[in-house]
């Protein structure tokens, strides 16, 4: 039985693939209209539009059209798009611009359109950098997750799944979080870690539960539900499928009760409840029929016909067979079809017609041949030898035996190599995850550090002002019983005598208050200090003289100014002036602490007044975020170290699926043809195939040899030994290479060998430099042209040029050519192939050499390469 998740037996991971990518790509919109109301419901939007004078409300408009069309008609849901980007375009509606060009990018990955993929994730890239949309850069890894998906790169969308993440959250949006966190599950999922898909599930219902998104959470349902499906726990898949079921009848949306509906009946039919699966199919297949559904109707037929076959009712089967075949043929499924014709044969043995059966596996095995079905060819050899041997042709049963052995040894092999690639692509996700995993951890960690760290900061601050408004007082109360004092002695000056026993209480109390401010200050473990009016320091604690290396004697009394320390502690106090007692003075900077090291602090000042508001002086708090500081670069460095490294990884792996593909294709494709065809080609034909293969293959090893080279230039592996060598000696061992190719294109050098000059680089490094530049010099001259070299003495170095008379560079593409993120590679003037990596090695070399490389060319007239290296 084939379940709604999966499209046949052959192939069950690849149909839930699709159905993943679906719900990936926002296919199952959270705001479809019912199917019934469709042609009304688009004609509506259409006048609409027609009669709609505000640009953003015609946007909007064409974006809910490009959405309905999506899943029903691709190419039209495109045409809409390109129509509501000229319009935004027109208008600088660059938001909007970024947002339709997202909803383009999910129909393309619904075609599989990578190369315009490639391309509009470029132009994105450059479009939120300026416009600095947390929403938008999530929706844009969002999609960049979706084609890795679609591509079965789940490490990489794993990768821009969990970018998306960090986004989504900084603004908060719980919608596309619930989506995100829903396509983390699916591959999770499909790479066979079935209780980490079931954990980000859970996480996305919470949030599709918070803000009530049934039809999201009917599609959470259904994936847990399979899930468990796969896990063969039938009860726990049949009550996550019924909540689906509630939910899509809640929430009216025929797609997902049908996918639902045939959930359900597989299940029920593995647990032998065989009446009430047949219940659900025939539920399913009637909203199939209502909404013309071709392809889920082939596997709901297949399905009923399995259904009928396992009952013993032959005839009732063959008529749902029948029917899927004929609505393969209808959708132009061609393996769809064969797979049809597989059950029907399969029928026609059992009713003991060998002869109908051997038609029908004849038709199966010639289109597996062509079409590559390799599973469906190899069974269709076993049934063809059954199918002989029941007309009593033993010859002939006894050959299909034999392919049919062999097929089986070519699938083992291909199963084996694929289990191998998917055990290292497992290794590969699985350590991805691992590190994803640490960094979401050390995220979420550092979030927390940050929340504990200003807390800590707000009560730290809370506890120095009080401190400080404490010792305000205290200073305060101090200096004006002292002037309260003096002004009591003059008054009775006379009275000294009786008096001397009151000045001393006071004297007592004072040097009690100065001994408990003493203490107070001591107990503060960041440094504090107070001045008079003109900075003058009138005290400190022995924190600050930890940082002065001076004790407090030798401190007060002493302007801030001459302490070595950085001057912005004595800043400008007209602000405290100006509001005295208010006003709290933050300065920010450096100062040399006793160890002799630069710190990172922060100064904190109040002024100190008396009961006339008047400034007296002030107090100060020093704290030292010299740590923080260093994190905060280290982290920031870490940042930009990452981003470089993964820009890096994604532009190696674009060139290496752009560049290797196609030599690649054209090898398999002639080596087919001739292996199949062999005997219905000449010789000359056979020698030219053979000469194309040669072409390829010399493509593919130039490529991986550059790319090998560049590899090791990023990763440092490359070991430099410069020697002193001639220059001379490298010039003409690589004319001596390229002699062939001089000879084919007819091309004249000019070299003059009487200069000698002797150079100190590494020999293997610089012989790749001029190998390049001479090659790229072939390619690009005309037939019978001239290539000249020239070698010059250039103050402590030797200048080596190359300059040919060929097809040029383009003034655009200059600054392109030695970048790895811009790959270019220019076909040569009789249509030769580069790699787009050569010159990128050369600058790399040139410069691990100590030398410069330098380009000029005129478009159409030719160009000049030169370069320098240490002479001797």
């Amino acid at each position: 039985m084939i379940p709604a998740t999966r499209f046949c037996n052959i192939s069950m991971s690849m149909r839930k693939t699709i159905l993943l990518l679906l719900f990936f790509i926002g296919i199952c919109n959270y705001d479809l209209v019912a199917l019934s109301d469709k042609e009304k419901y688009q004609d509506s939007l259409v006048n609409l539009i027609a009669n709609e004078s505000n640009t953003h409300q015609k946007i909007d408009l064409y974006q809910k059209l490009i959405m309905f069309f999506q899943k029903s008609d691709v190419n039209k849901s495109l045409e809409y798009c390109d129509t509501a980007i000229s319009i935004a375009q027109k208008n600088n509606m660059s938001y909007e611009l970024a947002e339709i060009q997202l909803k383009k990018l999910q129909c393309l990955t619904i075609k599989g359109n990578t190369e315009e993929i490639s391309q509009i994730l470029f132009d994105l890239e450059g479009q939120l950098t300026k416009l600095n949309s947390q929403l938008l850069w999530g929706m844009y890894f969002l999609e960049k997750n979706a084609v890795f998906f679609s591509l079965r790169d789940y490490a990489s969308a794993m990768d821009n799944a969990l970018r998306a993440v960090t986004f989504f959250e900084k603004c908060e949006d719980t919608l596309y979080l619930a989506k995100t966190y829903k396509n983390i599950g699916s591959i999770y999922d499909l790479t066979g870690n079935h209780r980490k898909a079931l954990e980000s599930y859970a996480i996305a219902q919470e949030y599709a539960q918070l803000i009530g998104a049934q039809v999201l959470l009917n599609d959470l349902y259904n994936n847990i539900g399979v899930v468990y499906d796969l896990l063969d726990d039938n009860d726990r898949a049949l009550v996550f499928y019924f909540k689906a079921l509630e939910s899509s009848i809640k929430n009216p949306d025929e797609v997902g009760i049908s996918s639902t509906f045939s959930n359900i009946a597989s299940v029920l039919n593995e647990m032998n409840r065989n009446q009430e699966a047949l219940v659900y199919f025939n539920k399913a297949l009637q909203i199939d029929l209502k909404n013309n559904n071709k392809s889920e109707l082939i596997v709901l037929y297949y399905n009923l016909g399995e259904y009928y076959y396992s009952l013993g009712y032959l005839d009732s089967a063959q008529v749902f067979y029948q029917k899927g075949i004929f609505l393969s043929e209808q959708i132009n499924d061609l393996y769809s079809k064969m797979f049809g014709f597989d059950y029907l044969g399969q029928l026609l043995l059992k009713k003991n017609k060998p002869e109908e059966a051997l038609v029908t596996y004849l038709d199966i095995y010639k289109n597996s041949q062509n079409k590559g079905f390799v599973e469906l060819k190899e069974k269709s050899a076993i049934q063809l030898s059954e199918s002989y041997k029941r007309l009593g042709n033993f010859k002939k049963a006894y050959e299909f035996q034999v392919i049919a052995f062999h097929l089986a040894d070519s699938a083992r092999e291909i199963n084996r190599q694929e289990e191998l690639d998917h055990s290292e692509l497992q290794l590969e996700f699985k350590n991805q995850s691992r590190k994803y995993e640490k960094e979401i951890e050390t995220y979420e960690l550092t979030k927390l550090l940050e929340k504990k760290k200003i807390a800590r900061e707000r009560y730290f601050f809370i506890f120095i002002v009080a401190s400080v408004i404490l010792l305000a007082a205290i200073i305060y109360r101090s200096l004006m019983n002292s002037s309260k004092l003096n002004k009591k002695l003059v008054r009775q000056n006379k009275e000294i005598e009786e008096q001397k026993q009151l000045v001393e209480i006071s004297n007592i109390e004072i040097k009690e208050q100065y001994t408990f401010t003493e203490t107070l200050l001591n107990t503060i473990p960041n440094p504090v200090f107070y001045t008079d009016k003109n900075s003058i320091i009138l005290g400190g604690n022995i924190a600050f003289e930890d940082i002065t290396g001076r004790k407090m004697d030798e401190i007060i009394g002493i302007n801030l100014t001459d302490l070595n320390i950085r001057s912005f502690l004595s800043c400008d106090t007209a602000k405290l002036f100006c509001n005295p007692g208010k006003d709290l003075l933050r300065n920010e900077g450096t100062m040399i602490f006793k160890d002799q090291k630069e710190h990172d602090v922060i100064c904190y000042r109040k002024g100190i007044v008396n009961s006339e508001n008047r400034l007296l002086g002030t107090l100060g708090i020093i704290i030292d975020i010299t740590d923080i500081r260093k994190a905060e670069r280290n982290l920031k460095f870490s940042q930009s170290k990452l981003k470089e490294a993964l820009a890096a990884k994604d532009k190696f792996f674009n060139i290496m699926a752009h560049d290797l593909k196609n030599p690649f294709n054209a090898i398999l494709g002639l080596t087919s043809l001739l292996s199949d065809n062999y005997e219905d080609y000449s010789p000359d034909e056979s020698k030219q195939f053979v000469q194309l293969i040669n072409q390829s293959a010399d493509q593919v090893y130039s490529l991986l040899e550059n790319l090998l080279e560049w590899a090791r230039t990023q990763s440092g592996t490359i070991e430099k030994s410069p020697i002193t060598f001639p220059i001379n000696d490298i010039i003409n061992e690589s004319l001596s290479l390229f002699n062939h190719s001089l000879a084919q294109k007819k091309i004249h050098i000019l070299f003059d060998e009487s200069k000698e000059f002797l150079v100190f680089a590494d020999k293997n490094m610089t012989c790749t430099i001029f190998r390049n530049l001479l090659s790229n010099a072939i390619k690009y001259s005309n037939q019978e042209s001239t290539i000249e070299i020239e070698l010059s003495d250039q103050r402590h170095q030797v200048q080596i040029a190359v300059i040919d008379s060929g097809i040029g560079i383009k003034p655009e593409n200059l600054e392109r050519i030695f970048k790895i993120d811009q790959h270019l590679s220019t076909l040569g003037s009789n249509n030769e192939k580069g790699t787009g990596l050569g010159l990128i090695i050369c600058q790399e070399f040139v410069k691990q050499n100590g030398g410069k490389l330098i380009v000029q060319s005129e478009y159409g007239k030719g160009s000049v390469f030169k370069f320098t290296l240490p002479s001797v």
